[in-house]
């Protein structure tokens, strides 16, 4: 009787069962922990390489306002004298970051460069007998918007980067060309590409703002041949691409998963040789069933077992401690107690295919809401497994509670759509949402107003006082923005010491007299520095609103440049208003 074949199967059976199920249960939650793991090396490249970008973002359009400035000086006054252009250049120089020269071309002819020393040999070159930077010139020139070119070789050292932007007066005839050369080791060390925290490599490429089809001018180039982080930052006229990667790669600090994985399944093994042995038959058992309870008792995952009809079997302290109920209070019980009601109708789905049809296995990593014992809900990861047993199939779940990764997940898209010093909008983030609002008022026509505000003399508070309480002056600047406007308005950083607020159902009056509450807002504030040095500054601001003629946003923010260059030229703390009919109407 003993060494009937029935006899074995009935001692074989439950052993079998509980190898396969332990099989299942290691791999799902190594597998789960190994997917955890590089989930948090990526989370942590990716959120350095998007604080790198944004940094580099904020550098290079620094410049931006000051251009347009110069453009519309130009255009308002028509045939302006080589003395006044020359102190424009100059002007723009002296305030402009990371400038190593800028340059006017006047019918594509350079005529004026600031500094003149050292860049002599350009006066008089003109672009369309110059084979290797007329392409990037008529580039700018058809597109009418500026165009980034480089990095290329500077004559006085160095690497740099050239933005050519062409001007057209209003008349729409072509006035000529102005191009600004930055130096690119300086405007990769300001934003932060250069510092080497010792666990992330970055690489970028576009040359000539070629993207992902440019060469690589910093970093390792092998770093696109890899599995890293890819991120793309639009410049004028084309595109950059920033790739990160772990210094110790994806994997690291993994090995050891792979020791648990393969010794637990070793152990295994043995364990079924073991019961193979008939007369150690049935105290083998009970010892591997020991084994089993022992890892859902101190597995660091709520580990839960539920047969074909949905009932829970098996429910670990861990499933305890995550949602509330006993294991008493579940076993037999069913497994929907543990969903909120949407979840619970799909998982009846589930299991009346399953019972009609062949079972199918969840997605690995699936993310679902879980509820707790007191009815609040929280987010999941649950990985399932199945095996065959005696009792018929059972399903084993592996769940773990991602609240925190959520949160952290969330703190990234915070992270992409801000201004890290200030915590407005970043220049990405603000134009998007102020591209959909553009599209409302357009559609419904209801009104829209934007103000473009500059802080004044910005470059002699870091020189008085500090780079620290100039970064001090834009935080709460943007506190007092914060407090004087709506919560539905919108509030960006756009370079520099530049934002921009939008308005909503704000028409042209209305903007102004927030303007004017704002002036005074900041008239009446006093920034006091740690060291006791006490100090006052102004603003100005330029107010447009969208005509019915406008036909996208980027029109609105040229003509609100020109409404903040006015107020600059007409004595700066006041704001100036850009009226269809009428262009401009200044205020103090």
């Amino acid at each position: 009787m003993a060494s009937s074949p029935k006899y074995k199967l009935t001692v074989l059976l439950p052993s079998a069962i509980i190898f396969l199920l332990l099989i299942v249960m290691i791999h799902v939650a190594v597998n789960s922990e190994r997917q955890s793991i590089r989930e948090r090396v990526y989370a942590d490249i990716s959120q350095t390489a998007v604080a790198r970008l944004a940094r580099l973002e904020v550098e290079l359009y620094a410049n931006a306002y000051v251009s347009t400035g110069l453009v519309a000086l130009i255009n308002a006054s028509g045939e302006v004298v080589a003395e006044d252009l020359q102190s424009a250049l100059k002007s723009i120089y002296e305030r402009g970051l990371h400038i190593r020269n800028i340059g006017l071309a006047p019918n594509n002819r350079i005529t004026y460069v600031y500094p003149k020393q050292g860049n002599e040999a350009a006066i008089g070159l003109y672009y369309p007998d110059h084979p290797m930077q007329w392409p990037a010139v008529k580039k700018a020139i058809d597109s009418r918007s500026a165009v980034l070119a480089g990095p290329v070789t500077l004559r006085q050292g160095g690497l740099g980067v050239i933005n050519r932007t062409p001007v057209f007066l209003d008349s729409g005839d072509y006035w000529g060309l102005m191009s600004i050369v930055l130096d690119l080791d300086e405007l990769l060390q300001a934003a932060g590409l250069m510092e080497n925290d010792g666990n992330i490599r970055l690489a970028l490429r576009g040359t000539d703002g070629k993207g992902v089809e440019g060469s690589v001018f910093f970093g390792d180039p092998g770093l696109f041949e890899m599995e890293s982080t890819r991120l793309d930052l639009e410049i004028p006229g084309g595109s950059w691409q920033l790739a990160a990667y772990p210094v110790s790669g994806w994997e690291r600090g993994q090995s050891y998963l792979d020791m648990i994985e393969v010794g637990a399944i070793m152990l295994c093994f043995l364990m079924m040789l073991a019961q193979l042995r008939y007369q150690a038959g049935m105290a083998k058992l009970a010892e591997n069933e020991h084994k089993l309870r022992f890892f859902l008792d101190t597995s660091r995952d709520g580990v839960i077992v539920i047969d074909r009809n949905g009932k829970v079997v098996e429910f670990n302290p861990a499933a305890e401690q995550l949602f509330g109920y006993s294991a008493e209070d579940m076993k037999g019980a069913s497994v929907n107690h543990l969903m909120p009601e949407d979840v619970a109708q799909e998982h009846n789905k589930f299991v009346k295919y399953s019972r009609a049809n062949q079972p199918r296995n969840m997605a690995p990593g699936r993310q679902v809401m879980g509820r707790r014992k007191d009815g609040s809900e929280f987010p999941v990861e649950i990985t399932v497994g199945q095996a065959a047993s005696a009792q018929g199939r059972m399903y084993v779940g592996v769940v773990r509670d991602i609240s925190e990764r959520k949160a952290y997940e969330d703190q990234l898209i915070e992270l992409a759509s801000t201004d890290s010093l200030t915590g407005a909008f970043n220049r990405r983030a603000f134009l998007a949402a102020a591209e959909d609002s553009f599209r409302r008022a357009r559609r419904y026509g209801t009104p829209l107003s934007l103000l473009n505000i500059d802080v004044d003399y910005f470059k002699r508070i870091n020189d008085n006082y500090g780079h620290a309480a100039g970064d001090q002056v834009l935080v709460n600047l943007v506190d007092l923005f914060r407090r004087s406007f709506r919560e539905t308005d919108k509030i960006g950083r756009f370079g520099g010491e530049e934002f921009l607020v939008l308005l909503p159902e704000t028409d042209l009056g209305k903007a102004a007299e927030a303007a004017e509450r704002l002036l005074e807002t900041v008239r009446n504030n006093t920034e006091q520095l740690d060291d006791g040095r006490c100090f006052t500054y102004t603003i100005s601001i330029g107010i447009a609103a969208v005509q019915p003629d406008s036909d996208d946003f980027e029109t609105i923010i040229n003509t609100s440049d020109e409404a903040l260059y006015q107020a600059k030229q007409t004595g700066r703390n006041r704001y100036c208003v850009a009226e269809q009919e009428s262009p401009l109407q200044a205020s103090s």
